[in-house]
């Protein structure tokens, strides 16, 4: 190998055929051109990658938005029409020496 055809295989020279060199130019400019067309595919799937994400952020931030709305809604004041009528649980207040005692209406829990 002379040191010509050594300078031309490094370039990206290929022989085709017997004693023909192609010009080490074209080699590089067809090298060129498939790395251009892969930068421009890889390009293409950041550009989708990137318009998904923001959609994906559009609608993080109004679950986050929608989401505070309800926690300062659930803060806020309670509005209810009547208070619930006090169930029988509710009418025992207490203990008086460890006993129940009856709010109203007799029981055999009153001491005596």
């Amino acid at each position: 190998m002379t040191a010509r055809t050594a300078v031309l295989v490094a370039l990206g020279g290929i022989t085709t055929g017997v004693g023909e060199v192609p010009d080490p130019r074209e080699a590089r400019i067809e090298r060129l051109k498939a790395q251009n067309a892969e930068l421009k595919d890889r390009v293409t799937d950041r550009d989708a990658t990137i318009g998904e994400l923001t959609e994906f952020k559009k609608l993080a931030l109004c679950r986050r938005a929608a989401q505070h709305d309800e926690i300062m809604r659930l803060r806020g004041p309670q509005s209810s029409p009547e208070p619930a009528p006090p169930s029988e649980a509710r009418r025992w207040r207490g203990r008086c020496r460890h006993r129940m005692v009856a709010t109203s209406r007799g029981s055999p829990w009153r001491p005596g």
